[in-house]
């Protein structure tokens, strides 16, 4: 029985094992899309700024 609860315990670690790369993927993606949306704005910003001139 306690080789069992020990199977019990690694898999459990094995099945929480996913967890990290999906929040740090998570992470990675919001800068990116924070990157993206401030490259945007910019591109905007400076397209109306041509326009004016």
């Amino acid at each position: 029985m306690p080789e069992k609860a020990k199977v019990q315990e690694v898999q459990a670690m094995v099945d929480n094992l996913h967890i990290l790369p999906e929040a740090i993927q998570q992470r990675v993606l919001g800068i990116v899309e924070g990157f993206d949306l401030a490259r945007k704005t910019t591109e905007n910003a400076e397209s109306k700024d041509d326009k004016g001139a």
